[in-house]
């Protein structure tokens, strides 16, 4: 992967691209999402996507000039532009088009009211890896986006584990582990 290349964005002109704008959780959302593992005793835990844009599909065809030090043979040769890289104006709109693809294939939608915020319950295990509660609730995760760092609220750390080991399969995930303190930003509003 080409991670130190960067677009002349600059030069996109309006019809080069559509959307550009990426939901990101409210803080509100967030706070809800906070009080609601409160109530009712779940796990926080964090995730971060490495080189998060770096993994989308363009859906515009950009074209480009060759790459300084990876010349092709014939120099009037133009390469197309497949995956989004920085710079590009619809750059954070295509990684949220994956990130919500990637969360309605696991089962989990967005929330109406913050497309940034999915969320998932199940009465019966996604996979044989994970267990329902001892009290025989639905599994249940909920996931406020920024950008590309997530939040997971659950009542299964095997789901949560299940979560992470399948967003792997498509992109760089780390897993930041259990949150222990809140973010200032979040303990300025309280």
């Amino acid at each position: 992967m080409l991670e130190g290349l960067v677009v002349q964005g600059f030069s996109q002109r309006p019809e080069d691209y559509g959307s550009t704008y990426s939901p990101v959780a409210k803080i509100t959302s967030i706070c809800i999402v906070l009080a609601y593992a409160a109530h009712n005793d779940l796990e926080i835990l964090s995730f971060d996507v490495k080189t998060a844009f770096l993994h989308a599909k363009l859906s515009t065809v950009i074209f480009c000039k060759q790459i300084p030090g990876f010349p092709e043979a014939d120099p009037s040769i133009v390469l197309r532009l497949l995956v989004t890289l920085y710079g590009l104006w619809q750059l954070s709109y295509e990684f949220y088009i994956l990130l919500h693809s990637l969360m309605t294939r696991l089962g989990m939608m967005h929330c109406e009211v913050d497309h940034a915020v999915f969320y998932g319950r199940w009465s019966t295990p996604p996979d044989a890896s994970i267990l329902m509660p001892a009290n025989r609730d639905d599994l249940i995760l909920m996931v406020p986006v920024h950008v590309d760092n997530g939040l997971s609220v659950m009542n299964s750390i095997p789901l949560y584990t299940w979560f992470i080991t399948e967003l792997s399969k498509e992109l760089e995930v780390i897993d930041l582990g259990l949150v222990s303190t809140l973010p200032a930003n979040i303990i300025a509003i309280f």
